[in-house]
């Protein structure tokens, strides 16, 4: 069985607080951000968890709401939306993290998808924020 996890392909500030912001995840090996790690979704696996850590985070309100989707447009769903997702204080001020449990949802993309063994996460917070890093974790059996 392999495993494996995406993660964004840019960090992504987010200035809205009443709107989605997405940002794109992929193998994303070079660059910045990038993890040597990475690997492409595969089209049909299971997802464990989906890790996020923002900064030049300030507000005392330490929720958002957060949901995934095949494509760049978000209308083609990959999960439903989790609501008022807590963070964490991380270790450098500003800095806050979450891991969200998906209990091994199984996928297979649609035809929809924009591009293959990439997806969209798209955030709302308390307050404006930089998406450092965002990791979705897969498994598949073969």
């Amino acid at each position: 069985m392999a495993s494996g996890f995406v993660t964004n392909t840019a960090q992504t500030s987010i200035s809205s607080t009443s709107a989605f912001t997405s940002t794109l995840l992929a193998e994303q090996t070079t660059g910045t951000p990038s993890d040597a790690r990475s690997k492409a979704l595969p089209s049909s696996a299971s997802l464990s968890q989906l890790d996020l850590v923002f900064t030049s985070w300030s507000d005392a309100t330490k929720t958002f709401d957060v949901y995934l989707t095949w494509d760049s447009a978000g209308n083609d769903p990959l999960t439903s939306t989790a609501e008022s997702i807590s963070v964490t204080e991380g270790g450098s001020a500003g800095t806050v993290h979450t891991v969200i449990s998906l209990d091994k949802l199984f996928i297979t993309a649609p035809s929809g998808q924009t591009a293959a063994g990439k997806c969209y996460v798209w955030i709302k917070p308390g307050e404006a924020c930089v998406l450092d890093k965002a990791r979705l974790h897969w498994h598949d059996k073969t």
